[in-house]
């Protein structure tokens, strides 16, 4: 079944952003990798995104989000930092189960339903959230993040995915 225009555009922008920052994982250098830089470890910025697109896929409150608390809450929040920074491929790898579920999120929706309330983000974040909100603060918080990494690889001289 095709989306309507409205989200097609939605999920078009998702997999563009989606794709920048998978393409951010691969051209980031070992060496900067885990290196803390405008406030955060560059790693962590990525996986931090990925986290919060996968908690704004799933609408249950009673459903937990597998990357939460892969590394630990605090992590995913960027509230605290690992000793050791994870591989990238494992990062690529939870990615691709994260994006699949986004994807399948959006697949989900129809312009009627975006206005409908979005129960596990409102919950969390502990006042009334639409499909809407969601929907825009996945890709939205997607493009400040990879923003951010693109920043720190061009203050180092290197080419960003912009």
């Amino acid at each position: 079944m095709a989306l309507e225009p409205i989200i097609q555009c939605f999920m078009e922008e998702f997999e563009r952003f989606w794709a920048m920052m998978e393409k951010q994982v691969e051209i980031c250098p070992e060496g900067l990798w885990g290196v803390k830089a405008g406030g955060y470890v560059y790693w962590q910025q990525i996986w931090h995104a990925m986290v919060i697109a996968e908690l704004n896929a799933i609408e249950d409150p009673e459903v937990k989000a597998l990357s939460v608390d892969k590394y630990s809450r605090d992590v995913a929040l960027l509230s605290n930092t690992l000793a050791q920074a994870p591989a990238k491929a494992e990062i690529l790898e939870e990615g691709g189960r994260i994006k699949k579920l986004a994807v399948g999120y959006y697949e989900s929706l129809s312009v009627a339903s975006l206005a409908m309330e979005h129960p596990a983000l409102s919950k969390r974040l502990g006042k009334p959230h639409t499909r809407l909100h969601a929907a825009l603060g996945t890709i939205r918080h997607l493009n400040y993040h990879i923003g951010a990494c693109d920043a720190i690889l061009r203050e180092r001289g290197l080419p960003g995915v912009y």
